[in-house]
């Protein structure tokens, strides 16, 4: 591809992180690991952050950390990855799904509001592409009960919602370092806990249900996963944390130049609440009219050289739940897995590559519009 849709910002000071590390001779959970939960505690507002292997493994034990049984239920959006529906079952809970509002592709709160039951332990937000869900109303609906909020932040390190940093506003909060995220260890993720009941049980589950607190052969105190972050990922993720604000204002001015692009083009909306204060714009996003083969337009763009995908997944259209659902049911996220699409966008992408990307989009949607 001439452009692809990601580009890991990876260099010199990442290379010279992993050869420390292996120089080191201490592989796992050391001293890299440390540091960068020292840096994304500082990040949270101070509330402690534990890094684990990926993002899927900080939203399970969350879970479990939680409390979250089977029998219970947990709110979950409608429009999203699989990983926070597939974690909900993995504990024996049931997911029940909520449509997102259009503008954001975040979970609408009055159908949570609507959907919260006695069976109901936990609400989980995806802030979805780095924009920030309504975590305002959210916190209002709970206060009072026992549910527990736990924030799907995969997307929105450096994310702010009313001021407060994204992942450190729930109960529990989790984070991806995958390639696409706003920063990359590779693999990895990380959890965020404000509660020191929370911060223990999280600590235990991810290494093999031990208390490092107590004598060796009393450590072992419950069952637990390996779920343990490599100290060749967190030395990554140190120098990348030192990266992340200029990686945020780089992809604003790039979603910038994109919106300026496509304002007056016939066929495509951005995501409007990709622009919105305290977005750090992890995908671009946009959707394409209905009188737009998606098909058609990705084999044009490809042709191109400009790599294209979806924009994320109505999990109520996926083979493992779309007999269970009424069609319509969630029309928002039913149009943005029709008609979603992401387009390239990563921290050291070239104005002129974002101009080529235009331009392909522009052509090929004249060329619709004109037939």
């Amino acid at each position: 591809m001439t452009v692809s849709l990601c580009r890991p910002s990876l260099g010199k000071r990442e290379e010279e992180a992993i050869l420390s590390v292996l120089r080191s001779g201490h592989l796992v959970s050391g001293r890299c690991v440390t540091e960068l939960e020292r840096k994304l505690t500082e990040r949270m507002g101070g509330k402690r952050v534990l890094a684990v292997s990926n993002g899927t493994a900080a939203l399970h034990i969350a879970l479990i950390a939680a409390g979250v049984r089977a029998g219970d239920e947990v709110i979950v959006p409608s429009l999203t990855y699989p990983a926070p529906v597939n974690v909900v079952e993995l504990v024996g809970a049931t997911p029940v799904l909520v449509d997102v509002c259009l503008e954001t592709a975040c979970m609408d709160m009055e159908q949570v509001k609507d959907k919260i039951s006695d069976k109901t332990s936990a609400i989980m937000p995806v802030h979805q592409f780095g924009i920030p869900a309504d975590m305002g109303a959210l916190k209002a609906l709970v206060e009072g009960t026992d549910i527990k909020v736990i924030e799907d932040a995969a997307c929105a390190l450096g994310s702010l919602a009313d001021g407060e940093a994204c992942g450190s506003i729930g109960h529990l909060g989790c984070f991806s370092f995958h390639p696409r995220k706003v920063i990359t260890t590779g693999e990895g993720g990380a959890v965020v806990i404000g509660d020191d009941a929370l911060y223990a049980a999280v600590d235990q589950l991810r290494n093999h249900g031990q208390d490092v607190t107590l004598e060796p052969t009393e450590r072992f105190v419950s069952s637990g996963y390996n779920l343990r972050m490599s100290d060749l990922h967190g030395g990554i993720g140190v120098v990348q944390m030192d990266q992340l604000d200029d990686f945020i204002q780089s992809r604003r001015s790039l979603a910038k130049r994109y919106s300026e692009g496509f304002e007056d083009v016939q066929g495509i909306t951005m995501l409007p609440g990709l622009m919105r204060e305290g977005s750090v714009v992890q995908s671009l996003v946009a959707r394409l009219d209905a009188t737009v083969d998606r098909e058609s337009f990705f084999a044009a763009l490809r042709a191109r050289g400009v790599e294209v995908t979806i924009a994320s997944y109505g999990i109520h259209r996926l083979p493992m739940w779309r007999d269970q659902v009424s069609p319509g049911a969630y029309p928002n996220a039913e149009l943005w897995h029709e008609q979603g699409i992401t387009l390239p966008l990563f921290p050291r992408m070239e104005k002129a590559e974002v101009d080529l990307v235009i331009e392909a989009v522009k052509d090929i949607l004249r060329g619709v519009n004109e037939a």
